[in-house]
């Protein structure tokens, strides 16, 4: 297990809970945490130092909001610093949310030379680059008034509240009606329930991909596509499908309307076919299945997709970067990317 301790980046501290006047003066005290850049391996500890610099003000209370990214970090342990030694109120980890706040003060004479406020020690949970960023409900407080300079903001809370509402708001009937008939492919009928028209926006506006992923999910929703569209998903909603059909339980079959293959195929399967298609099932032997299992586990280029995912793909097996744009096949297919297109 390796033990980061990252360099120093801007932060910003919470206003919550804490019996001073929500003022909104500017001053130049500035906040920093230690992340730039980094990529961890899932495992690695991960230490970061808030800091503060008063440049000039007197700092007796400080409020933190730190925002991250729960599917990479997993907020273990905090340690306030002697600079501010009272927490009022209590820390707060919410790794479902992937949020900290907690607030601090100093009685007597006030903070006025650069340090550190507490240190916050993650676990890396995957393979990857992270980021803590820094809201705009912290503060910095001397005497009752704000001192903090706003330069230290990474995320403005209020103008990403109205952009996610904006994002609600906004729909797009041509990508809907794109969507619709993707939709239409599997059920033959309109969106009728709450559930078919969340599977219509997830094929129509993305984001219903997993994290982490689920190979064996993806690999599934592959055949599927592949057996209704007789090919590799090429533009970016017919991977959206690929990704509602895996990771979500909407985009499913009525198996009695539509057979079992659960394709929405025009002819049924008679119960001969389904007898047959079962014994042969039965025929296959122990030994084929443990070669398949073993098969399924070479990854010949190392570029992140065994050498059955890059057969199912379309990728060369013996080269990681297919389409020769600088990244590996695993990556572009884990990022929703077409591993064949540069």
């Amino acid at each position: 297990m390796r033990r980061i301790v990252l360099p120093l980046f801007i932060l910003t501290f919470l206003f919550t809970q804490i019996g001073i006047p929500d003022v909104q003066a500017e001053g130049s005290a500035v906040l920093s945490v230690s992340v730039a850049d980094v990529t961890v391996v899932a495992g690695d500890v991960v230490e970061l130092d808030i800091l503060i610099d008063p440049n000039g003000e007197a700092i007796d209370t400080v409020r933190v909001e730190l925002i991250y990214d729960s599917s990479l970090l997993e907020a273990t342990w905090f340690d306030l610093d002697a600079s501010f030694p009272s927490l009022s109120p209590e820390y707060e980890i919410d790794n479902d949310a992937g949020v900290i706040t907690f607030g601090a003060f100093k009685y007597g004479d006030p903070v006025t030379e650069a340090g550190v406020i507490a240190t916050i020690t993650f676990t890396a949970l995957a393979d990857q680059e992270i980021d803590v960023a820094i809201s705009s409900n912290s503060r910095l407080i001397s005497d009752g008034e704000e001192k903090i300079d706003s330069t230290s903001f990474d995320i403005d809370v209020e103008e990403a509240v109205e952009e996610e509402e904006s994002t609600d708001t906004e729909k797009d009937p041509v990508l809907e009606a794109q969507a619709l008939v993707y939709f239409g492919a599997f059920y033959a009928r309109m969106p009728s329930n709450a559930n078919d028209w969340e599977a219509l926006h997830c094929i129509a506006y993305g984001g219903c991909q997993g994290s982490p992923r689920d190979l064996a999910a993806e690999e599934h929703a592959l055949i599927l596509f592949g057996q209704k569209y007789a090919k590799m998903p090429e533009i970016d909603m017919e991977w959206n499908v690929l990704h509602t059909i895996a990771y979500t339980d909407l985009l499913t079959w009525d198996e009695q309307s539509y057979g079992d293959d659960g394709l929405g195929g025009e002819e049924e399967a008679t119960e001969e076919e389904a007898t047959e298609e079962e014994a042969t099932e039965e025929e296959a032997t122990e030994e084929e299945v443990v070669e398949e299992e073993t098969e399924a586990d070479i990854d010949t280029d190392e570029d992140g997709l065994t050498d059955v995912e890059e057969e199912t793909y379309g990728t060369d097996p013996e080269n990681p970067d297919t389409d020769g744009d600088g990244y590996h096949d695993g990556e572009e297919v884990s990022t929703g990317h077409d591993p064949l297109v540069a």
